[in-house]
């Protein structure tokens, strides 16, 4: 069996990226959201 190059592998890991980013995306901006709306009712 032969290992497959680098290149082989890094454009296999950017695809799962770019599969990945834009629910990520989203799931960071809503993440993002609550932290700030926890931060500012622990601080009062």
């Amino acid at each position: 069996m032969a290992t497959p190059s680098k290149n082989a592998v890094q454009a296999a890991i950017n695809q799962c990226i770019d599969g990945l980013a834009e629910p990520l995306r989203m799931l960071n901006q809503k993440t993002r959201l609550y932290s700030i709306n926890f931060m500012k009712h622990s601080s009062s």
